[in-house]
């Protein structure tokens, strides 16, 4: 986990009898990672992203990168990869981790533009406090 200790216990049921115990590092500094692994198809994203930057950048790769991707599997209807990406996204938006707050909220739900009709009737459909967030733009 990174520096600031921040992370959630997820408990996963592989096929329904053993139980897997993830810890989700939310940290400002290793959200993106923690994104990444919950959605690998955001992999080749990453490493173009650090290749083009030379590091790491949160809110660029938050806003240009996974912002689009999230909005492109839900053109597709690709629940899964949807559903995948917006549970990582309230997990981070709802830990105690005052710069990852600020990391969601600012570079990903506005980057989706929830003040758009199409966009606003989608995201009332998010997880709480995604929902609630992108109410506040609308």
């Amino acid at each position: 986990m990174g520096a600031g200790g921040v992370g959630i216990c997820v408990v996963r049921r592989v096929r329904g009898r053993h139980a897997v115990v993830v810890t989700l590092d939310l940290s400002y500094g290793g959200v993106v990672g923690t994104v990444v692994e919950a959605v690998p198809e955001l992999r080749a994203a990453l490493d173009e992203h650090v290749r083009d930057n030379g590091e790491v950048l949160p809110h660029v790769f938050f806003a240009c990168d996974l912002a689009p991707f999230v909005l492109a599997a839900w053109q597709a209807g690709d629940a899964e990869v949807l559903g995948r990406c917006l549970a990582v996204l309230e997990a981070a938006l709802t830990s105690p981790d005052r710069d990852t707050w600020n990391l969601v909220a600012v570079s990903f739900v506005e980057a989706v533009g929830p003040w758009e009709p199409e966009i606003k009737a989608w995201a009332a459909g998010w997880p709480p406090a995604l929902a609630a967030q992108a109410a506040t733009y609308a």
